[in-house]
This record gives structure tokens, C-alpha cells and sequence, in this order.
């Protein structure tokens, strides 16, 4: 098979197996493993082919990878903002379920169809989303 992609294409593809191979560190073994060697292969080829300077062989870990600084650039514009991401995701989520469950039980909230009950979550999230936008952890308080 012969693929051909431009240099913003492959430079993509790069940062895109970067990313997989990041995330699916925490993940599954096999995944991981499949992306990783996926990320060398490309990035070897990018080596021979001298297409772009940032990628590297480090002989210590006896693996192709890019510049410190350009992985410092993509953790920045990727990864960072996907943990910020789904770290605020997650904590609407939670909040709202808590939310949910005080609010209707949880009799009744598994009693519930799905639609209903994912646009009660929803409902409920959006409140915590509106707040977290406009202030932060701000307003989050631990009450005992």
C-alpha cells in the first residue's frame, strides 16, 4: 500500500499519534502499545525522509520522538487542554448526578426512560457549566 500525504498532513498525522499514544498510556496495555508503535513508524519514516527537523532518535530510549520542545508545544495546545476539558466535563457530570439523586432518587430516576433522564442530567449540568465558565472553582466550596 502506498499512501501519499502532503507535509501538513504527515506533520498531523504526527500530532495525532502523539496524542493517541499519550492518552492511551492510561488505557488499554494493548492500545497503547498498538498506537506507540504506530507513532514509531511513522516518525521513523519521517527521520529517513528528513521531512521535518523536530524528530529525533533518542538513543537512550531507543525510539523516534519529537523535539522536546515541539512535545512541549503539543502537550500545551493538546493534551492540557483536553485534561482541562474533561476535567471540567467530569466534575459537571458528577455534580449533576449527585444533584439528580438527591433531587428525584434513585428509584425514580432509574424508573425513568433515558431520554428523560439524560436531559434531566443535562439540565442539571448546564447550571454547573454556566458557573464554571464564568467563575472557576470560585464557588466551589466544601461543605462538611
Amino acid at each position: 500500500m502506498d499512501i501519499k500525504f502532503t507535509k501538513d498532513q504527515l506533520e498531523t498525522l504526527a500530532k495525532a499519534l502523539f496524542v493517541a499514544s499519550w492518552i492511551g498510556e492510561s488505557g488499554d496495555e494493548d492500545a497503547a502499545e498498538a498506537f506507540h508503535e504506530l507513532e514509531q513508524h511513522v516518525l521513523k519514516a519521517i527521520h529517513e525522509q528528513k521531512t521535518f527537523p523536530w524528530v529525533e532518535y533518542d538513543a537512550e530510549l531507543e525510539q523516534f520522538c519529537a523535539s522536546d520542545e515541539v512535545e512541549d508545544q503539543w502537550v500545551e495546545d493538546f493534551i492540557e487542554a483536553h485534561d482541562d476539558e474533561h476535567f471540567w466535563q467530569t466534575l459537571e457530570m458528577q455534580l449533576a448526578q449527585r444533584d439528580l439523586l438527591e433531587e428525584f432518587g434513585e428509584a425514580t430516576l432509574e424508573s425513568m426512560d433515558s431520554a428523560e433522564r439524560m436531559d434531566k442530567l443535562h439540565e442539571a449540568s448546564v447550571k454547573y457549566s454556566e458557573v464554571f465558565a464564568e467563575e472557576g472553582i470560585v464557588k466551589l466550596k466544601l461543605v462538611k
